[in-house]
């Protein structure tokens, strides 16, 4: 699974598996190794280049300023993003597959005088031109979404959540066991053979709140989930 043609994460049922279809980077910035931009906000072009030195390594240059960095695979490029359309700042994104579709993402800004990294992201970014990057990322049978701010001193950082919409339907095919609370001390209810179960929330600490076809809320730690829902689950790697 590589470079399918999608606009953004979308899954693609084939059975119990799904397929993610991504396009990577945005179709609106291409991938480059060589480019003359503004990215100062000064009219006045930087020269850009990123040199593959191989073995994850690179070397980004722009106009006399050089930075190097690791991903997890060679490059294939950089993009040019616009994390803050407010600010006169454009961003030099080092971009990487990955070795299992992880898609990698290196953030730098450039002040005029150095390089500066700025975030290095994972899967697949949707850039707001707000300051905000949403990442979307795959759990094993759901997309997580985080959100990514961008600070004072141009760096991003995670806005944790709480609870992590998920928004997953199946069929119970074993008994599944809903508690009231996360101590997973008190039953709620065991829902049936063949019921349909919708799982909405997860806490990203192994819990996760399911709704019955009876419209009960209740938690179930995920290794009981897949027990009793994995063959209607969109599992994949």
């Amino acid at each position: 699974m590589r470079w399918l043609p999608a606009s953004v994460l979308s899954p693609v049922l084939s059975g119990p598996l799904v397929v993610f279809a991504v396009s990577l980077p945005p179709k609106d910035a291409p991938l480059m190794w060589n480019a003359k931009e503004d990215i100062t906000g000064d009219n006045k072009p930087e020269i850009i280049r990123l040199v593959n030195l191989g073995n994850g390594k690179f070397r980004l240059h722009i106009n006399q300023a050089t930075v190097e960095g690791r991903l997890l695979e060679d490059t294939e490029g950089f993009y040019i993003t616009d994390v803050n359309r407010a600010d006169k700042y454009r961003e030099v994104v080092v971009y990487s597959p990955g070795p299992s579709d992880d898609y990698e993402h290196v953030l730098f800004w450039f002040d005029g005088q150095r390089i500066r990294k700025m975030g290095h992201l994972m899967r697949v970014p949707k850039y707001l031109g707000n300051g905000i990057v949403l990442v979307d990322d795959w759990m094993g049978f759901w997309v997580i979404t985080r959100k990514y701010v961008l600070t004072k001193n141009r760096t991003l950082i995670e806005v944790p959540q709480e609870f992590y919409y998920v928004g997953v339907t199946g069929k119970v095919s074993k008994p599944l066991t809903l508690y009231q609370t996360r101590q997973g001390k008190k039953p709620l209810a065991t829902l049936r053979v063949g019921s349909k179960a919708e799982i909405l929330l997860s806490d990203s600490k192994g819990w996760y709140l399911v709704r019955s076809e009876n419209r009960l809320l209740g938690w179930a730690r995920e290794d009981a989930i897949m027990k009793a829902m994995w063959s209607s689950l969109p599992l994949a790697d």
